[in-house]
């Protein structure tokens, strides 16, 4: 879960941190706005941009960001299917009937697990 879930607020983070403007009115008494980290916006944009436009820093988040999730998934997988193996869990010896509420031997089950 870790794995996928970290990367995703990184990159969540990073595009809100990059994207935040400042308002301001500047000496005119016009509304004015401005990028607060123009420098990390240009990097992102620099490195991650997808096409062209306004939308291309999103775009490029987006999908890079999706594809690290995603291999983090199949990292976290991966660990929990090749490294980390816990042991078997042994079921109840009986089940309850639907209809009669009493409780009758698991089909199949072995004692002692």
């Amino acid at each position: 879960f870790l794995f996928s879930f970290v990367p995703g607020i990184v990159f969540g983070a990073l595009y809100s941190v990059a994207t935040a403007k400042r308002y301001f009115t500047d000496e005119d008494g016009a509304a004015a706005s401005e990028y607060r980290y123009e420098a990390l916006r240009e990097s992102l944009i620099d490195r991650l941009a997808m096409g062209t436009g306004p939308y291309s820093l999103l775009l490029g988040m987006n999908v890079i960001g999706h594809c690290t999730c995603f291999g983090g998934c199949a990292v976290g997988f991966a660990v929990h299917a090749l490294v980390w193996k816990l042991p078997r869990t042994v079921g109840e010896p009986t089940v309850e009937d639907p209809k009669t509420g009493e409780r009758r031997p698991r089909p199949g089950h072995k004692q002692g697990g």
